[in-house]
């Protein structure tokens, strides 16, 4: 998911972007940061579990 983003996200080049592809990019980042939260949450139970 995250190999289909621009390698630099500066401003100049996000204005250039079509719209569907700005929308993509969105919910792409919310699905990378859907899975990080969840894998936090379960590095914090992993590190609970150890104390």
């Amino acid at each position: 998911m995250i190999n289909n983003l621009p390698q630099q996200l500066d401003l100049e080049r996000l204005r250039q972007l079509p719209k569907e592809k700005l929308v993509e990019m969105i919910i792409q980042q919310a699905i990378v940061n859907r899975e990080l939260l969840l894998s936090i949450q379960e590095l914090k139970q992993e590190i609970e579990n150890l104390c």
